[in-house]
């Protein structure tokens, strides 16, 4: 539902262990403090700015449920297959949904800094290459990741984490034929968002 290429993977894994040795490094000059941190914002809406490259609409919107725990779903509509690859050729439908629980671990109460928890997902996805193709995938993870709140509320939000899931794939027509079979896949759940806090 969420991938990337490998080069962005790789950008992704080192701009997360920046962002660990950043919050250590914060954690290390804070001064301790005996009394529960205030939550700064409560809400976070978000896109996916490579979603339009597929072309579709990721948006995400993070609720915080206390200074060191937030809910996040994240949506996904638009095309099943990247125009980018298609050549023309139709482009089909795909709509998923993935919420997930976090957990901030830094000094900064949520929602900045360094955070981790589970996820789970859904999507249903059909035509694009093969006009008849149909699929539904639900997935299961974890994810780890860093988000920025800066100056008037500006947020990026880098994470990623291991996920596994199982993929039905229905029936295809008269003479189509695709290597996606049924079963239980792997996925790199990659993702870097911006939006706004409030």
């Amino acid at each position: 539902m969420f991938i990337y290429s490998k080069s962005f993977s790789v950008l992704i894994i080192i701009c997360l262990l920046a962002a660990v040795l950043e919050s250590k490094a914060q954690s290390q000059q804070a001064i301790p403090s005996h009394e529960p941190a205030v939550a700064q914002k409560r809400g976070v809406v978000k896109l996916d700015p490579f979603a339009v490259l597929i072309p579709g609409l990721g948006v995400a919107y993070e609720r915080v449920l206390d200074s060191s725990k937030s809910l996040q779903v994240s949506t996904y509509i638009g095309a099943a297959e990247s125009n980018l690859f298609t050549d023309g050729k139709p482009l089909g439908f795909a709509v998923g949904i993935m919420p997930e629980l976090r957990f901030y671990v830094g000094d900064a109460p949520a929602p900045k800094g360094f955070y981790l928890g589970p996820l789970a997902g859904l999507a249903y996805s059909s035509g694009g290459f093969l006009p008849s193709r149909k699929a539904t995938t639900i997935m299961a993870g974890a994810v780890i990741g860093y988000q920025w709140v800066l100056k008037k509320g500006i947020v990026i939000d880098l994470s990623g984490g291991p996920a596994i899931g199982y993929n039905k794939v229905g029936p295809l027509g008269p003479g189509e034929y695709s290597n996606e079979t049924s079963g239980i896949i792997y996925l790199p759940n990659l993702r870097l968002n911006v939006g706004y806090a409030f």
